[in-house]
């Protein structure tokens, strides 16, 4: 990153740079990224989806989670070097100071929910990246949210704000989500479908514009989800292709700046005689 955004003036220290980036990439460094999950994924996955029971002091637990965890730092990593812009794991300040936090949440995630989720801070991004491992569905997720605009007064126009910057991407396996205000549930439909026609995603909600909107790409993995090898193959293709197609187009609304108010003019007010006043004697 630091020779991507020059950041280094002399030119001998820069190059000195570049040549060892180019001795870490090449193959008889011996520095290689990773290529599997840890052996205990593939019999994780295969209990979750035949529904057996799993602890969460159970050593082939731990050993999954930890190498999921070691999965999104890569991820972030890998997302850094594409965008030569420091990509990281979100987390609270807890789970952030204390790995053994991190590890515990993240256990009690997969044996409560059977999910496992993190969220990417990418810089100047519309909004964290969100990715979701669901090891009974066997998908992955992958999603931005957005605030809608607040300036709408109808909510077509708040979808049209969305997709009118997703246009001219790639449609395949993207819909988009809009969370209502007052309980009213989330409705849900195609990018495409959602291009054609913002109504297919408004339906018969009608008086309310939307509080936020999500682009999301939901990917079947079927059998390639408990492969160690496959399930970090796909995970990299898929995370690293959301971003480069629909997560670096996306723009938060911003609000427009106030303007000058014009003011009456003082010789448009009509001039005020004695006779209109009415003196009130004090009380």
């Amino acid at each position: 990153m630091i020779s991507a955004n020059k950041g280094i003036e002399d030119s001998e220290q820069a190059y000195i740079l570049s040549e060892l980036v180019r001795y870490f990439q090449h193959d008889s460094s011996g520095i290689t990224h990773l290529t599997r999950m840890d052996k205990s994924w593939k019999p994780l996955c295969e209990s979750i989806q035949q529904a057996a029971p799993i602890s969460k002091n159970d050593a082939t637990v731990s050993s999954a989670v930890s190498s999921w965890q070691q999965l999104l730092r890569y991820l972030a990593i890998s997302l850094s070097v594409s965008i030569s812009q420091p990509v990281s794991i979100a987390l609270g300040r807890t789970k952030a100071n204390s790995p053994d936090e991190n590890l515990k949440s993240d256990i009690c995630a997969v044996v409560d929910n059977q999910c496992l989720t993190a969220d990417f801070d990418i810089p100047n991004a519309a909004s964290k990246l969100t990715l979701t491992a669901d090891l009974v569905r066997r998908t992955i997720s992958l999603s931005m949210r957005i605030e809608a605009p607040k300036d709408k007064t109808r909510a077509s126009s708040s979808v049209i704000f969305l997709t009118r910057q997703l246009k001219n991407i790639t449609h395949e396996n993207l819909s988009v989500r809009a969370y209502w205000p007052k309980r009213i549930p989330m409705t849900m439909t195609t990018l495409q479908a959602a291009i054609d026609d913002p109504m297919a995603l408004v339906g018969d909600i009608k008086g309310e514009i939307p509080t936020y909107l999500e682009v999301i790409c939901i990917i079947d993995l079927a059998g390639k989800f408990k492969g160690p090898k496959t399930f970090v193959e796909e995970m990299l293709l898929s995370f690293e292709g959301f971003y480069a197609n629909a997560g670096s187009s996306l723009t938060k609304w911003v609000p427009k700046p106030p303007k000058v108010q014009k003011h009456v003019s003082s010789d448009a007010i009509s001039p005020v005689s004695h006779n209109d006043i009415t003196t009130q004697p004090p009380t």
